[in-house]
């Protein structure tokens, strides 16, 4: 194996969260007048909440209250499962011999630690990016070169998994070799058009070229 670091995002990556969030985020824009169905949500998937706020409402727009909100009713939907496949797959980078952390626009605490207890002993928790690390979420590459940084490691010496266009770009833009794994409802072309060098539709299909990807 010649990679020597894979990072991973953590929504619809990990962790079937997305459903939730895009509930979360149109009860939350709802109540401050903007209605959109909650599909039109995932085209933001990868921001952190104060860029998708702004990038929604104006750059100029009061982001912190509604993220409050946003947060709230994410707390009080159902909690998804793990993504289909996606254990398998990191427990085959850990296998390798290989660290993995987690790259995210997230910056709530549950969330973490449900890494620990579905994850156990998989990720490099001292390495790991959140939104509250960066100025710049995604899909700018300061997440993914944060996570460079931490661990000392080149971009051509990391491999990025995604689901989401503007992960895949902040990926790809941090030079990166980029892998998506189109787990929702957005066309596989909107992945390939942000970056990605391979694409599969499940973290099951990644399991079964993992080992070609990490050469």
């Amino acid at each position: 194996m010649s990679k020597r670091l894979v990072m991973f995002d953590m929504d619809g990556v990990l962790f079937d969260t997305m459903p939730r969030h895009a509930r979360a985020w149109k009860l939350a824009f709802d109540e401050v007048g903007h209605h959109e169905p909650e599909s039109a949500y995932y085209i933001h998937e990868g921001r952190n909440g104060k860029g998708t706020i702004q990038t929604v409402l104006g750059e100029d727009a009061d982001w912190e209250p509604v993220y409050r909100r946003k947060s709230e009713f994410f707390a009080s939907l159902p909690e998804g499962g793990l993504i289909p496949g996606a254990k398998k797959v990191v427990e085959m980078v850990h296998g390798a011999g290989i660290p993995a952390i987690v790259v995210t626009g997230s910056g709530q605490a549950r969330n973490f630690d449900r890494i620990a207890a579905e994850y156990p002993g998989l990720f490099r928790t001292e390495w790991m990016v959140t939104g509250k690390d960066v100025t710049k979420g995604k899909p700018d590459p300061e997440p993914y070169l944060t996570g460079l940084r931490k661990a000392g490691v080149a971009p051509q010496d990391a491999v990025v998994v995604e689901n989401a266009p503007m992960g895949v770009e902040s990926g790809h833009a941090a030079g990166c070799l980029v892998v998506a794994v189109n787990t929702g409802p957005l066309p596989d072309q909107c992945l390939l058009d942000a970056g990605a060098d391979y694409l599969f539709p499940s973290m099951d299909a990644l399991a079964e070229h993992l080992e070609e990807i990490l050469r």
